[in-house]
């Protein structure tokens, strides 16, 4: 697939929107969020105390909706992918009303659940 800002940030809010999981929380020292995925709901835990909650659930789910275009790099090539893109998304969010309003209701919606 050849991806686009527009199709990717679709993808994203898809893949918040669908039966994922979000908790905010502590995290162990070195953890500022994670995700897992697989064969059930991707899970993300972010701890706000240490990053945007925002811009971690848009890197978190970056590796979701990336996973198969990803394998061909190293965990470290990955990672700086998914920093570089994890940025331009959120620059992209944060220059629209529309788009802040709808990233902060899906978020509060999944932590309130």
């Amino acid at each position: 697939m050849k991806w686009t800002l527009d199709s990717l940030e679709r993808a994203l809010r898809k893949a918040l929107a669908s039966s994922s999981k979000l908790k905010l929380g502590e995290l162990p020292p070195n953890l500022a969020a994670d995700v897992t995925w697989g064969s059930s709901p991707a899970k993300i835990r972010v701890d706000g105390h240490k990053v945007g909650i925002r811009p971690a659930v848009i890197h978190e789910l970056l590796h979701v909706v990336l996973d198969e275009d990803l394998k061909p790099f190293d965990a470290q090539i990955q990672e700086v992918i998914i920093e570089a893109l994890e940025k331009t998304i959120d620059a992209r969010v944060s220059n629209s009303k529309r788009r802040i309003r709808w990233w902060r209701t899906s978020i509060q919606t999944k932590t309130t659940k």
